[in-house]
């Protein structure tokens, strides 16, 4: 026994010994490393409010507001400060302006602030209401079916009133403070928001590499269906023979023995392996790339930015690959058949002969 045996022998023993603690271990490890990684990706508290308009309620007239939502595609079209008189509908609506949307780590800032003497006025129309005025912020962003807001920063105007104080809400305290629009409090990023975004951001490209790779498998199969159509159907039996002999040359000396039924057939099963893949997985890819097209096509930015072209876009992707994936199908069953009626024609042949 040599010295590379002996090692090999005590490895062997050391692992069946021991590889059950190794894989609790390792099991143990991986689920550790994952939740670390996974838990602060997915637990961000943030309130998700159905439509593309917030409300949100102010105890003083605002220097500047921040909005922050943790979906790229919630931008600000519009915003307005109203102070309104509960008691006689009065009141005065001021237009705010607007800074530009601050994009990074899947989070949109949209800020807005008031002008000096803007402030002023609504300042001077809450202090004559007194106690009867209420004052809200309306934020109109581009359609888009819901936002995402995870943090509101208001930075008081300096009116000299000690109640007026900055404030960041989160979670709860923004939950209370939105108004008029149905909104609710998420303890955790939903896992399909994710993925959405991962397919919006990989498919155009991913989806062309795909179909790529798709077209060339079925150049390929175009080339197997005619080499089996022209063994089955046109070449003449000295060729069919020729074609025999040289598998037999190489084939391996035990598939000789068995005789040359056997040999065709292990021949045409290696053939139909290959075959048999393409005819599963043509249209594996093309149902998943369809939906993975529908999905990008069908994201919530693509609503909000009106993005026409690139829905159609996804929408051709989709109907180009479920075209790949039946052409594939179609092209490996004839091949199949084709190279089965082959190898029978060159087994019918050879025992003849014989």
């Amino acid at each position: 026994m040599t010295k590379k045996s002996k090692l090999i022998a005590l490895w062997r023993r050391i692992w069946h010994r021991h590889s059950k603690p190794f894989f609790i271990v390792a099991g143990s490890g991986f689920l550790i490393v994952a939740g670390y990684v996974l838990i602060p990706w997915l637990y961000q508290p943030y309130i998700r409010v159905s439509g593309n308009i917030v409300t949100l309620s102010l105890h003083c007239v605002p220097q500047s507001l921040q909005l922050e939502s943790l979906t790229e595609h919630s931008v600000v079209k519009g915003a307005d400060i109203v102070v309104k008189d509960l008691e006689d509908g009065r009141g005065v609506s001021i237009a705010a302006l607007l800074a530009p949307p601050t994009r990074g780590d899947s989070k949109t800032t949209s800020g807005l602030m008031l002008r000096p003497e803007d402030i002023l006025k609504a300042e001077t129309f809450a202090l004559e209401h007194g106690t009867r005025s209420r004052i809200h912020a309306r934020i109109e962003y581009f359609p888009t079916p819901y936002i995402d807001l995870s943090s509101a920063v208001i930075t008081a105007a300096n009116t000299g009133r000690s109640d007026c104080k900055d404030q960041e809400l989160r979670a709860d305290a923004l939950l209370s403070d939105l108004n008029r629009a149905p909104a609710r409090l998420m303890r955790y990023s939903l896992l399909q928001d994710k993925l959405s975004d991962l397919l919006l951001s990989v498919n155009e490209s991913a989806g062309n590499i795909v179909l790529a790779c798709m077209m060339t498998w079925s150049l390929l199969l175009v080339a197997e269906l005619s080499s089996g159509l022209w063994r089955s159907r046109f070449a003449d039996d000295e060729t069919i023979k020729s074609i025999y002999s040289n598998y037999a040359s190489r084939a391996p000396r035990e598939l000789k023995v068995e005789g040359p039924e056997t040999l065709v057939n292990a021949i045409y099963l290696q053939v139909l392996r290959r075959l048999s893949f393409a005819r599963v997985i043509g249209p594996a890819l093309g149902f998943m790339l369809t939906v993975s097209s529908l999905v990008a096509g069908l994201h919530p930015s693509m609503h909000s930015t009106h993005d026409t072209f690139y829905f159609i876009s996804s929408l051709q992707i989709a109907l180009v690959a479920t075209f790949m994936g039946l052409a594939m199908r179609v092209l490996a069953e004839f091949s199949i058949r084709a190279h089965r009626s082959s190898a029978d024609r060159m087994i019918e042949l050879i025992v003849r002969n014989d």
